[in-house]
């Protein structure tokens, strides 16, 4: 039977700098397959080399999880969603402290198997990418070995952005393999 319920997980940390998402209250990212059992993850010119990760974004004020989550998909990819396809997978509660100031971002991980692979990078990502499990776990690495000295334009360290998304993505990967998905 299909689980269809979100696992709750919590991340404190602190940071150097708070980057952009942190100051969102509310994120959806989508494990997204596609029909040969590859994730699909987004890339951005301004990554670091070796770095994407999965689709989504933040969550408009009013907006549901689940509206946001076929929201971004239709944005990021072009696919119109039937929201029903949405598998809940994860709530993950970060909070980050600067020093002075906390954090919190809740991002909702979803869970969805594309029926086709007719899908283009859309207005937020450049380069669309398929790892399987194992490049998948690679990536969860490189996000955890960023270094703290490597700023995006002095605005924030890749080392919190990776702490951040090093951990969503493997809380990612331990429910993609609980779920059997």
């Amino acid at each position: 039977m299909l689980k269809k319920t979100a696992n709750k997980y919590e991340l404190k940390i602190g940071v150097i700098k708070p980057f952009g998402n942190l100051y969102r209250k509310r994120h959806v990212l989508i494990l997204c397959k596609d029909i040969d059992g590859k994730i699909i993850l987004g890339g951005k010119e301004e990554y670091p080399e070796g770095i994407c990760r999965l689709l989504g974004g933040g969550v408009e004020e009013n907006e549901s999880y689940e509206n946001a989550a076929v929201r971004e998909l239709g944005e990021e990819i072009g696919v119109d969603l039937d929201p029903k396809k949405l598998i809940p997978m994860a709530l993950i509660d970060v909070r980050a402290m600067d020093g002075s100031k906390i954090y919190s971002m809740a991002t909702m991980l979803y869970f969805v198997q594309l029926n086709n692979n007719n899908i283009k990078a859309g207005d937020d990502v450049t380069d669309l990418l398929r790892y399987d499990e194992e490049q998948f776990s690679e990536l969860i690495e490189r996000f955890k070995n960023l270094k703290e000295d490597f700023w995006y334009k002095n605005e924030f360290s890749w080392h919190d952005y990776g702490k951040v998304y090093g951990f969503i993505h493997e809380v990612a990967l331990k429910e993609l393999r609980a779920r059997n998905l």
